[in-house]
């Protein structure tokens, strides 16, 4: 009797344990339900999203896609593409999450992968946090970096330290991260006093150092003065051009093609302003086709341009963005690099009152640009006025 009450009792305990065991299922298949319809219904509130962990955004994807998949219902698919491109325009720092999702889900689609991907190299620094840098695989450090120069405001540097924390993060990265350099970091681009720092570097060979300071080296016999001694404005008999009053005329110095392979320095002076400030661009237009000059500068396919009124900067009419620090006043020299040694930047420093000087890298990824528009690229320097009374003078190009 006793043993068959000893039976009885396991065999009850058996029942309650497979019972609290049911309920526990029932309860996270409400809980799974109830995050799945939430992921639905919330794909298109911005403010929901913004507030959401980037983890669990990834878990609602995730859920949706699997949903999708197993209840055979194509809408829930569809729904986590719109919850990825919703996420991303809610909050930029959900880019990287979205783009590890697209990496294991494809049919997040390839329009997903492009904006994250675009968020991304426009402001690295969402790299800079370590918990975000644990996310990135190498494919998808290979995906960011591969087209990098595309931006305008792309600066080596940055990358540099971003794949060094990433090194951090996981050892493992050491040997890739290497790779990555060789491939889309230009060394040469950076100053030299950036390049010292690099020597005991884990991801910067000491070929590819002793090549990079080798072709600043060599570039630095390269910079040109053009073959013109006194070069002169098309359409003027003189180094001095003047506004219309009218609109924004678009000038083009008559020199020869500034060629890849070079560092091209000249300066301008800027002998009139009716404002404050100049109500003008200067720049460079790469050898477009058709350069038309009834309009300002920054408005030219092929244009790159610098406004000294408000420190706009134009790629190829496009308002990249705005440094409120650069501003050209009556009586400024304004002087501009263009190095053609890597993939083209072109650097302005401002003489102001006192001798004062203020340097900025305005562009980069200017040759892939220009071939991208279907134009030779090489280049020649440019300005544009508008007012009557405003000049600016080719001063000449530095040896």
């Amino acid at each position: 009797f006793t043993q068959l009450k000893s039976y009885y009792f396991c065999i009850l305990i058996c029942i309650l344990r497979l019972i609290v065991f049911m309920i526990s299922t029932v309860d996270n298949m409400k809980e799974d339900t109830k995050s799945l319809l939430q992921a639905v219904l919330k794909a298109d509130n911005h403010t929901f999203l913004a507030e959401k962990s980037s983890q669990d955004l990834l878990s609602a994807m995730q859920m949706l896609l699997r949903s999708s998949k197993e209840l055979d219902i194509p809408e829930l698919s569809a729904k986590a593409q719109v919850l990825a491109s919703n996420a991303i325009k809610a909050k930029r720092s959900h880019s990287l999450v979205i783009l590890k999702a697209v990496e294991s889900h494809k049919e997040l689609g390839i329009d997903s992968e492009k904006m994250a991907v675009e968020i991304i190299r426009n402001d690295p620094k969402l790299l800079f946090k370590e918990e975000q840098l644990e996310l990135v695989s190498h494919s998808m450090m290979e995906t960011i970096l591969k087209e990098k120069n595309s931006v305008a405001d792309d600066d080596d540097v940055t990358w540099l330290k971003i794949l060094e924390s990433w090194c951090k993060v996981d050892k493992e990265n050491i040997s890739y991260a290497s790779s990555l350099v060789a491939k889309y970091i230009s060394l040469e681009r950076l100053d030299s006093s950036d390049l010292v720092t690099l020597e005991n570097s884990r991801i910067v060979t000491k070929d590819l150092l002793y090549e990079a300071f080798k072709a600043k080296a060599l570039n630095k016999k390269k910079t040109t003065t053009s073959s013109c001694e006194s070069c002169k404005w098309q359409g003027v008999t003189s180094n001095l051009v003047q506004g219309c009053g009218k609109y924004q005329k678009t000038h083009v110095l008559d020199c020869d093609w500034l060629q890849p392979g070079g560092v091209y320095q000249w300066r301008i002076k800027v002998e009139n302003c009716e404002d404050e400030f100049l109500k003008g661009e200067v720049g460079v237009v790469a050898n477009v086709k058709d350069i038309n000059c009834n309009t300002y500068l920054g408005n030219q396919t092929g244009g790159w341009a610098l406004d000294g009124y408000n420190g706009s900067k134009y790629d190829n009419r496009l308002t990249k963005s705005r440094d409120l620090s650069i501003k050209f006043q009556d009586d400024c020299t304004i002087t501009l690099v263009l190095d053609l040694t890597g993939d083209g930047t072109l650097s302005v420093s401002v003489d102001e009152d006192g001798g004062a000087r203020s340097h900025h890298v305005v562009f980069s990824g200017m040759i892939s640009k220009a071939r991208s528009l279907g134009a030779s690229p090489e280049f020649r320097p440019a300005v544009s006025l508008y007012h009557s009374s405003e000049t600016i003078r080719f001063l000449g190009f530095d040896a």
